[in-house]
């Protein structure tokens, strides 16, 4: 699998970097929405909701390509036709995907049984999950608190995030001690936390109300970082993709409340602090994907 995912990671992560050195102002918007747009293609490893994956993409990478169309709508068409022709092909992708690949990739089998995939080498995998519970312990545990303090839909979703980090840290303890299971088998493994994802996602697309959408927002946008589970050769780039994302919304929240209600400063820094210390766990247990027993 590693070598297999490989072409398209490399590429997805040379997108990010694109975006990530431009210094310019006329064309930041259209990277922007390329180098969010991209993280859309990360759907062949995503199980069993390939579909909703991509539409949460699809979210992102519109935020940015709407100031576009706000720039040039009625000044300059071929702009406007860059978004139409990036955009369709994105929206043109959930179909596709629910018609082809409803729970995940679709595999070919022999003699009835999904062809397993090889297992990526980490030089060591010892304390892999004692090491991601103490991540728990100094953010999430904090976060939670805070969120309780905001209470409303702040508190339930920083819950069903807890739950799906906790999650996380079992699958990864299970994983170092089996091999690798098949494809059909993989669907039932990542399943609890792929879950979880999505009611976090719903708690936000739900939600009426004005004061809290930023906290909201920061979450459903930093939960995509769990799926690095399922991501080869390359995870903790794309930890780092879902970084930016999230932080463009906490981002918002520190300018509201900077010097007028700390604990929604201590939110936000407990949850970035959660997300900015995946990337070294990861390199450091995860190198090139999810560690499995040999």
């Amino acid at each position: 699998m590693q070598a297999f995912l490989a072409p398209v990671s490399e590429l997805m992560g040379k997108i990010g970097e694109v975006e990530g050195k431009y210094r310019g102002k006329d064309h930041v918007n259209h990277l922007k929405t390329v180098s969010e747009g991209v993280q859309a293609l990360g759907w062949v490893c995503v199980e069993p909701t390939p579909a909703p994956f991509v539409k949460e993409t699809i979210g992102s990478s519109e935020f940015w390509s709407n100031k576009i169309l706000k720039d040039y709508k009625g000044k300059d068409e071929g702009h406007i036709n860059w978004v139409k022709g990036f955009n369709g092909f994105l929206k043109a992708l959930v179909p596709y995907i629910q018609a082809n690949h409803t729970t995940g990739l679709a595999w070919n089998t022999l003699g009835g049984r999904t062809v397993a995939a090889a297992a990526p080498v980490v030089q060591s995998a010892g304390g892999a999950q004692k090491a991601f519970e103490d991540l728990i312990e100094e953010f999430i545990n904090p976060f939670v608190q805070h969120s309780d303090k905001i209470g409303g839909d702040v508190a339930a979703q920083a819950k069903l995030f807890k739950e799906a980090v906790v999650k996380s840290a079992q699958l990864i303890g299970t994983a170092s001690k089996t091999k690798k299971p098949s494809e059909d088998a993989m669907q039932a493994f990542l399943a609890p936390v792929s879950e979880l994802m999505g009611k976090i996602g719903e708690v936000e697309g739900k939600y009426r109300g004005k004061d809290h959408v930023n906290h909201l927002k920061t979450v459903s946008e930093g939960v995509q970082a769990l799926g690095w589970v399922c991501v080869e050769p390359t995870p903790a780039p794309f930890v780092k993709e879902t970084i930016g994302s999230s932080e463009f919304w906490s981002n918002k929240i520190l300018s509201a409340y900077k010097g007028k209600d700390e604990t929604h400063v201590s939110w936000v820094q407990a949850f970035n602090g959660f997300l900015k210390a995946l990337p070294p766990y990861i390199v450091s247990y995860h190198t090139t994907g999810l560690t499995w027993s040999k």
